[in-house]
């Protein structure tokens, strides 16, 4: 994700957090660096994409810059702004269970009785028609307590299509498919929300059956071979 950032800054990035994270690590930074400095002259600091970041994250910073100022108060004299809707989308554990992954999120942490809680009252995103104000209204009644388990009713405008084959010919019919390769832009407009991979993988396999290409094949790999001692170039770890 950190590449989709034009400035590439992350909270591990930025304050040298590990990613093998536990609730004793300390930011390997030195009071005498640039960046203290920096810190110093700092009065507000803007996180996003909080529900994503491990609480221990947040005690991390918060004892980082209490040591800058030698005292105990969280987070000293910076304001800091946290920003995301915990109904999103929570840290990443791997191979652990629910409990697990809730246990992590910043609502969990002593520091949280520390925050004031404000609440978007105007999304400057939607644009201004009666349907997409209909369903941001809707998403908005969707809490992020014990409510959320139960079963949720879709609103009348929300089609809901229970054959697969049904939709691919109403989102992605045939004639309309074959001349993708003269529209770079129209998957732009088709977006779909996933959850399971296996079922990412089917749909794009039905959907690239519908179109007239060129079969090109792109290997990528999510390890890589350590024993060598050959220099690892940034480009290779960015892909």
């Amino acid at each position: 994700m950190t590449l989709l950032f034009s400035s590439k800054i992350t909270s591990h990035s930025r304050f040298k957090i590990f990613l093998n994270i536990h609730k004793d690590l300390i930011c390997f930074i030195n009071k005498k660096s640039q960046f203290v400095k920096l810190i110093r002259r700092t009065n507000l600091i803007i996180w996003n994409e909080i529900s994503m970041q491990h609480r221990y994250c947040f005690n991390i910073i918060s004892r980082f810059l209490s040591n800058i100022w030698e005292n105990k108060l969280s987070f000293n004299k910076i304001s800091v702004i946290l920003k995301e809707d915990f109904a999103q989308i929570l840290s990443i554990i791997l191979r652990d269970n629910h409990a697990s992954i809730m246990i992590t999120n910043l609502q969990q942490s002593n520091l949280w009785y520390f925050f004031r809680v404000l609440h978007l009252q105007c999304n400057m995103w939607v644009q201004s028609e009666s349907e997409n104000e209909s369903f941001t209204e809707w998403i908005q009644s969707l809490s992020d307590t014990l409510e959320m388990y139960d079963q949720i009713n879709l609103s009348f405008y929300i089609k809901l299509i229970k054959l697969t084959e049904n939709f691919f010919k109403k989102m992605f019919s045939l004639a309309v498919m074959q001349q993708t390769h003269q529209n770079q832009i129209f998957f732009q407009s088709q977006v779909i929300l996933i959850i399971h991979n296996n079922t990412i993988i089917n749909i794009n396999d039905h959907i690239l059956s519908r179109m007239i290409r060129e079969i090109k094949i792109y290997e990528v790999t999510d390890s890589m071979n350590t024993e060598k001692e050959e220099a690892i170039s940034m480009k290779f770890i960015h892909t």
